[in-house]
């Protein structure tokens, strides 16, 4: 499991405890080859998240030779700890939605600038499955991996 190695510190927390409920955390599952924009992906029914640390690597240009001198080396462990571990949250607060019965967990947490902001990526997550108000939610919530912990808790033990 490469992923865990790009977790931080939130993202460990948020990993433990959607084990803790049950969930099965699939890598580089064949559902990544859908199209190379998806990082992660929920599947509440089956209790699994998958994670797609190969369309990362791509999206980050993981592919490019590096020169000896290139220190790319130390911001590209950064830049994908950075976007694993939101990857993860975000997949999480799904996890915890649908074990609230696929309703909202944050309420009011709320923001029209997450889904200003965020609008293609929601769109992108629409076009798989989902409702607007859950994706904007887990966009909203995926830098929040303490909130997102207590809340996989709350609604899934």
């Amino acid at each position: 499991m490469e992923y865990v190695e790009y977790l931080n510190r939130g993202a460990k927390l948020v990993h433990e405890q959607v084990i803790k409920a049950g969930y099965e955390i699939l890598e580089n599952s064949p559902l990544c080859l859908m199209t190379t924009k998806i990082l992660a992906l929920h599947d509440g029914k089956n209790k699994r998240i998958y994670i797609c640390t190969e369309n990362l690597k791509s999206i980050l240009l993981w592919n490019l030779p590096q020169s000896p001198r290139d220190k790319l080396s130390k911001n590209r462990k950064k830049e994908t700890t950075f976007f694993m571990s939101k990857a993860l949250t975000h997949e999480a607060v799904h996890a915890a939605q649908y074990c609230n019965g696929g309703k909202i967990i944050a309420p009011h947490k709320s923001s029209q600038l997450a889904k200003e902001w965020k609008k293609e990526a929601i769109d992108l997550s629409l076009m798989i499955g989902g409702t607007e108000a859950r994706e904007e939610e887990a966009y909203l919530l995926e830098t929040d991996p303490f909130y997102v912990a207590d809340a996989i808790e709350k609604f899934c033990f």
